[in-house]
């Protein structure tokens, strides 16, 4: 029997742009629904440093335009998918690290866009992003057989575009 490994992105659009329900729960809703129907398990890589970009916003108080609690949205969909025997693991887009929504858009650094050429200090060098990223995402699944154990590079060596 041979075996295919089966991942999507939970995430916006590298620049900001999106809905976090009509971009990420909404299609994967859709993809773990056909999944499901055929005894498919996925791997869902968790975009998490847009999310502490996004959380940090609503705690502020941001709204962001939406009228449900985009954040929650995420949290609860991720344990979903998870409680379904679905996989949750991480990702990281590094120019999220410091992003900020203002004016009615995200602005990112794009200058962080590689990972590969990323090189913050600090609570943000790449070590300690993963290191929390990990520790973020096994509190939000919160269940005592989860484990984060695997890591996909956003952006590793893509052309800023």
């Amino acid at each position: 029997m041979k075996k295919i490994l089966i991942t999507l992105d939970y995430e916006l659009y590298g620049n900001g742009s999106g809905d976090i329900f009509k971009h990420i729960i909404e299609p994967t809703e859709s993809i773990l629904t056909v999944c499901n129907e055929h005894g498919v398990k996925i791997t869902i890589f968790f975009e998490v440093v847009e999310y502490w970009a996004l959380k940090n916003e609503w705690e502020k108080g941001n709204t962001m335009g939406y009228a449900m609690n985009p954040v929650e949205a995420m949290e609860n969909y991720i344990r979903t998918a998870y409680g379904q025997g679905h996989d949750a693991q991480l990702h990281i887009h590094p120019q999220w690290v410091n992003a900020l929504y203002e004016n009615g858009r995200w602005n990112v650094d794009f200058n962080a866009w590689r990972l590969g050429d990323y090189k913050s200090e600090g609570e943000n060098r790449l070590y300690q992003l993963v290191k929390k990223g990990k520790e973020t995402l096994e509190g939000i699944i919160n269940h005592p057989s989860y484990q984060c154990t695997a890591f996909r590079v956003g952006g590793f060596n893509i052309q800023p575009s």
